[in-house]
């Protein structure tokens, strides 16, 4: 390795052709190299990419989704698999714990389905609803909400699949086959 001089003793005034002279470092670039550790490789020194294991299949995903948690919400990742229960009444109000839910409407009436004034029910909660039976199905808002959409909050008929969505604390979006 090459000389390398040393940085001036502390309170010494120098003046730039000083500093110049006593920081010219005479070294070559295998000098710098070995100082800094490195040594050049050749193409076959070159290590093999770090073994990263086989890929997970989609079952083990699957698995590991239905398992884990979130924190930051009332309800695990298991739950956004939307099983459908089954509401066979003529009325349902949506409930806190329908965050990520599915309900078959099943009665052969008309099923009134109400949104309620219920602070409990987080922003970006929705409820999907499929109407399996003759009847059909409208949505009502509690006094204090508000449901956005183009029609007249009634199912369009019997298969119609809807959803609402919570959009912020007082309303609501109602979406899918609504007339």
């Amino acid at each position: 390795m090459g000389s390398v001089l040393h940085i001036p003793v502390a309170g010494r005034k120098i003046n730039k052709t000083d500093y110049h002279a006593e920081h010219l470092l005479d070294l070559d670039a295998a000098d710098i190299e070995e100082a800094l550790g490195y040594v050049p490789a050749d193409a076959a020194d070159i290590p093999p990419p770090v073994d990263l294991g086989p890929y997970a299949t989609d079952a083990e995903l699957a698995a590991g989704l239905a398992t884990k948690s979130d924190t930051s919400h009332t309800h695990d990742y298991a739950s956004t698999l939307l099983v459908p229960a089954v509401v066979a009444g003529t009325s349902y109000t949506i409930l806190p714990a329908d965050q990520y839910a599915a309900k078959a409407l099943t009665n052969a009436a008309l099923v009134t389905i109400t949104v309620p004034d219920d602070p409990a029910i987080a922003v970006g909660s929705r409820c999907r609803f499929c109407v399996e039976g003759a009847g059909g199905a409208v949505v009502a808002e509690a006094v204090g909400e508000t449901i956005i959409n183009r029609g007249d909050k009634r199912s369009a008929a019997q298969g119609s699949i809807f959803e609402l969505h919570k959009r912020a604390s007082a309303t609501w979006w109602l979406l899918g086959d609504v007339q």
